[in-house]
């Protein structure tokens, strides 16, 4: 699918190296939003993009100092009331503006290239807690959400194994969750790499 960043005078600029600049922006607008689509340039794209750029090198730094925090939300059999599972939930503790939306920076982990170190931190980070949990008599199933960049990598499969492989995780204790709209736009090869684990 081709997507397109339009840039048009004077809106989208005064000289050949703004329209230029310019376009290139609505471009990647574009190619963040859907590919395929097309973008016409607006100032509030400029903004928007600068922001996305602040956030990602926040993230970046989040990420190598251990900012990242995961939290159990249990799961209970409404008969009984009891547990038989957690759902591994990703949240960023910000040094100055404390916990973080998921909503404000997920979106923006989704699509850039820190996708995959942070989903195999998530990954990780549950199957191990998992695992203790497993050794102290309390078998919880630990679901995670799995992010675009883990199906579309081709290695989701062998880092289950490894993952299992390195922490004794019994494997019917980890559920891998896959959200509608990744399953949508890729069925056969998500189809295919469930098969494979």
């Amino acid at each position: 699918k081709i997507s397109i960043g339009v840039a048009v005078y004077p809106e989208g600029g005064w000289n050949a190296d703004d329209l230029l600049s310019n376009g290139h922006l609505a471009l990647t607008k574009a190619k963040l939003t859907r590919r395929g689509s097309h973008v016409i340039f607006e100032s509030a794209i400029r903004e928007e993009l600068e922001s996305r750029l602040t956030l990602e090198s926040e993230l970046a730094l989040a990420a190598d100092r251990g900012e990242f925090e995961l939290f159990f939300q249990p799961q209970v059999r409404l008969v009984d009331g009891s547990l038989i599972g957690a759902e591994a939930l990703i949240r960023w503790r910000h040094p100055v503006r404390g916990y973080v939306s998921p909503a404000e920076f997920m979106p923006v982990v989704n699509t850039s290239a820190l996708s995959e170190r942070i989903a195999s931190w998530v990954m990780e980070t549950a199957g191990r807690q998992a695992r203790a949990w497993e050794l102290s008599g309390n078998s919880v199933r630990v679901a995670i959400n799995l992010s675009p960049s883990q199906l579309h990598s081709g290695d989701l499969a062998h880092s289950v194994e490894e993952l299992l492989r390195t922490t004794g995780l019994t494997p019917s204790l980890l559920e891998l969750e896959v959200t509608e709209d990744i399953l949508l736009h890729d069925e056969s090869r998500v189809l295919d790499m469930f098969k494979r684990i």
